[in-house]
This record gives structure tokens, C-alpha cells and sequence, in this order.
């Protein structure tokens, strides 16, 4: 913060500089062309807006009196949490709720995180605003007042912190953000239903126009999911941990790279190669001959996320673990040869389970090719090796990618690439490890939904994270971390 190390003439006149600089509509439409051309991720927008209402923010520090808080319940069931002045609410015993902006884990993970915010010493104001901005200039409460970033608040995703009461600093309704960086579009996300986030394109467009090959699905899928593809050699000058989520890379090439997901952190003057993803993991393996044998070893080498059978088989929703024996049944004949008609025995929904059995029975019936014969007809029940089962019916054509953990955006992202721009030349198996403790709910293609704020969606209908929050004397702590009092905290 600017105002800790400069007088108050000095910040007077950078608040004029940055004010002037705001208001030049031609320097921000040149910007907005010069990033499109050089595949920038952010660029310089004017008379952006978000919404305030008083009571709308977090409040993190010791000032707890400024405002009186009240939980309820209304009529429709939605439970809420209203902050108001004590002195409006004693004219008024039953003030008008306001529903608060919802904290995501994000949102938690970031304060309990940050050094600045978690000082128990300094009263923080933590505003929402929208996830695409980084606001530099916004228009205070009065005539011609400004707020200039880096003096009167800090931004943040999704939130900016301020020292002063919102209320005071801010006008009601909308908030006029005078300049602010934007992220912008990618020129992929309309055809390829990408997402809205810049990404560089040359990785995406080599797949689709140039070459199918599994390294150019591999780039492709990484730059079209939001892992960072490097797209010429380089070399790590300097390491910046921010977070244990947040780091800086400042490459000698493509300068400061912001990577915000779980990944192998790269070390200083490490080179990289074109095309080197920076991930947590992620691979493709092919099946050179006919032969699973890298797959198996793949999978053998203490990887334990179940493996998505979409594309394998007429369904889409059934998983295996990759290590087991498949089990396979009869409950049914054909009519006309008394051959039994096999079920094979995955992970997955019933419904699912079963739609897949019938498909089968119905193909075996009108082409009269039986599994069970091509397995030898065994003594039923039996089991199997699916590894050995899918070699002979693929060969080469085979291929496997495996992925860890990303975060939730990035996992949907990636499953929803690999599904459906895989090469048509090839069957793929997939498995991404979600990292989600408890049962979500999935799309009719198998692939996990997400909510508002981009976390998974949780089929009981409620998210439960990791941290355990605690509230003692007005108090609020997250795994023993102080943090302060939350306001939109409503314990389940």
C-alpha cells in the first residue's frame, strides 16, 4: 500500500496522474488492438460497473461494533444474513434483508492465505466484484472523488480490500469503475466452446488445422483447458511463491507467468522446451504394436483415479479402476443359438449398467457374434482382463491420458476436450483425478457440474470444504487460522 511509504501531497498528486490517465479513450482502444495481437490476457477498459449495497462485504480485523448483524430465514426458505448501522436499526426493528454476496472457498482459501489480510492488528473491508476485472481507478461516494488501487484498496479475484467502511467510500447501487484490466476472450472460445479466458491459440490451432498428432492433442488439450502451454524455449529467471496456489514465473521469453492451479513448480534457470505444459500432471500415452503394455504401466505406477469408459463403450458414465478383473454374468440367452449373452461388470449408476447390457444383448442378437465366444466360452461366472479384452479389439488405436488434480474449471475443461476432440483415428481412455470428497453430480456425458464460482456441484446440494470453521466470542477461525468475522458465514 502506497500510503504507508508516501506523504499525503504525494498521494494527491498520483491521484490526479492516475485520474487524468483513466479518462483517455483512445490510449485504451489501442491497447484493447495491441493485445489482441499479441495474445495479451488482460487489456484497459473504460466505465465498467459492479453493485454495492451497504452491508454488502466481509469485514476482517478487530472493528466488529461498526455494524449490527441479524441471521434469519425468509418466507421462500432462503436463509440470510443482514448487516446494518445500529443506528438505522433503531428506527427500524425489522430492517430490509439484504443477501450478501456468497464466499466461495476461493474467496476463503485467499484470505486465509495472505499474509497483508491475515494481520489481526488492521481492520480489512472486503468488497465483491466481478472475477474478470482488476479495477485502477473507481468513482467514490462523493463529487469527484476518486479511489486509485494501491492507495485507497487492493485488489484481489473477485474482491477488493479496503482500510475505510464501503459505506462510506462507495456510492450505493451501481459503482462506476473508471479504468480497470479486463480479461478478454479467447478467439477460440466460439467455435470450440472454449472458455472466455485469453490463451494464446497457437497450440489449439496447430491440432485443428495442421496436425493430429497425440504430442498436438496433448498441447491442445492443456491450452484449451487453461494449463499454461510455453510456446517458444525459455528459461526460469526467478520464482515467486505468493500462495501455496499462487506462483510467478518471470521467464527470460514470455516475462511473468501467473499460474493459479496445483502444478510441479519449476526451479530458477530451469529451460523448458515449446510446447512444455506447466502441470501437476497430465499425459497422454499411446500403444505402439497392439500392445497395452505402457498403458499397464501407466496405470500400474500408483495410479488409483477410476478410468472413463466414455467412447469405449455404447454409454457414456461407466468407469473401471484399471487394476481389477472384470466380473462377467449371464442372465439371458439368444433364442436362436442358446449362447449366453455376457454382461461385463463396470463401476457406475444402475441405469447406466443396465442401458449398456442391453445395448449389448441387442447387437449380439442381430449380428449373432458372441463375447462369450471370443472369450472361450468360460464357466460363467467369470472374470477377466479388460486390458488384454481391449487390446484385441483396438490394437494401436488405443491411447490413454491421465491427469491430476487441477482445480474444478480446469478438470471440467480438460475431461470435456479429451472426450470430444480427441483424434478420430483413435479410442481414448481418460482418468482425472477431482479431488472431490463427496458425491457430485454429472452431466449426461459423465462430466462433473460446476456452480456459480466454478466448484463442483455437490449432489446433496450443499459444497463442504476442507476447512473447519469455527465462531467463539464474536471470532472467526478457520483451521485454528484467525481470520476475523465473515459476514456471509452461515454455519449448515
Amino acid at each position: 500500500m502506497w500510503e504507508q511509504q508516501v506523504d499525503a501531497e504525494t498521494r494527491t498528486r498520483i491521484r490526479r496522474i492516475v485520474k487524468e490517465a483513466g479518462n483517455v479513450p483512445t490510449l485504451t482502444e489501442l491497447d484493447q488492438i495491441s493485445a489482441a495481437a499479441t495474445d495479451s490476457g488482460q487489456v484497459i477498459v473504460e466505465d465498467q460497473f459492479f453493485r454495492f449495497m451497504d452491508g454488502n462485504f466481509a469485514i476482517i480485523g478487530q472493528n466488529f461494533s461498526e455494524y449490527a448483524h441479524h441471521y434469519g430465514i425468509l418466507d421462500d426458505g432462503t436463509r440470510i444474513h443482514v448487516a446494518y448501522r445500529t443506528g438505522i436499526a433503531s428506527s427500524s426493528p425489522d430492517p430490509l434483508p439484504t443477501r450478501l454476496a456468497r464466499i466461495s472457498s476461493y474467496f476463503i482459501r485467499a484470505i486465509n492465505q495472505n499474509p497483508a489480510l491475515m494481520d489481526p492488528s488492521q481492520d480489512w473491508y472486503l468488497v465483491p466484484i466481478p472475477t474478470d476485472l482488476v479495477p485502477l481507478v473507481i468513482e467514490g461516494k462523493g463529487a469527484g472523488d476518486f479511489l486509485v488501487s494501491g492507495i485507497d484498496f487492493v485488489t484481489h479475484p473477485g474482491f477488493i480490500a479496503m482500510r475505510e467502511s464501503p459505506a462510506d467510500m462507495l456510492p450505493t447501487g451501481l459503482v462506476r469503475i473508471n479504468s480497470a484490466y479486463k480479461k478478454v476472450q479467447s478467439p477460440d472460445a466460439y467455435v470450440l466452446s472454449a472458455h472466455s479466458d485469453k490463451q494464446p491459440g497457437r497450440w489449439v490451432s496447430d491440432y485443428t488445422y495442421k496436425s493430429q498428432s497425440l504430442e498436438s492433442f496433448r498441447r491442445a488439450a492443456a491450452e484449451f483447458a487453461g494449463l499454461y502451454v510455453f510456446q517458444k524455449s525459455d528459461v526460469v529467471m526467478q520464482v515467486q511463491e505468493i500462495t501455496a496456489d499462487f506462483t510467478i514465473y518471470n521467464m527470460a521469453i514470455a516475462g511473468p507467468v501467473e499460474i493459479e492451479y496445483p502444478h510441479v513448480k519449476l526451479q530458477p534457470a530451469q529451460k523448458v522446451d515449446p510446447g512444455y505444459v506447466i502441470s501437476n500432471k497430465f499425459e497422454v500415452v499411446a500403444t505402439p504394436y497392439g500392445s497395452t503394455a505402457n498403458i499397464k504401466k501407466a496405470v500400474a505406477e500408483g495410479w488409483n483415479d477410476p478410468i472413463s469408459l466414455n467412447g469405449i463403450l455404447p454409454v457414456n458414465g461407466l468407469t473401471w479402476d484399471g487394476h481389477s478383473q472384470v466380473v462377467i454374468d449371464t442372465v439371458a440367452t439368444d433364442p436362436a443359438s442358446g449362447t449366453p449373452h455376457v454382461r461385463l461388470q463396470f463401476d457406475g449408476p444402475v441405469g447406466v449398467q443396465e442401458r449398456f447390457w442391453e445395448f449389448s444383448r441387442l447387437h449380439e442378437q442381430q449380428t449373432q457374434v458372441f463375447l462369450y465366444d471370443e472369450l472361450g466360452s468360460p464357466s460363467l461366472p467369470a472374470t477377466v482382463d479388460l486390458w488384454d479384452l481391449l487390446e484385441t479389439f483396438y490394437g494401436s488405436q488405443l491411447i490413454l491420458a491421465i491427469s491430476e488434480d487441477h482445480g474444478p474449471k480446469i478438470n471440467t475443461r480438460l475431461q470435456r476436450f479429451l472426450f470430444e476432440h480427441h483424434p478420430k483415428s483413435c479410442n481414448l481412455l481418460f482418468s482425472i483425478d477431482l479431488n472431490a470428497p463427496y458425491n457430485l453430480v454429472y452431466d449426461d456425458q459423465g462430466v462433473p457440474l460446476l456452480d456459480e464460482h466454478g466448484l463442483y456441484l455437490p449432489e446433496d446440494g450443499y459444497y463442504c470444504d476442507e476447512y473447519i470453521l469455527t465462531l467463539a466470542d464474536n471470532l472467526l477461525t478457520i483451521d485454528d487460522s484467525y481470520i476475523g468475522n465473515v459476514l456471509d458465514c452461515v454455519t449448515p
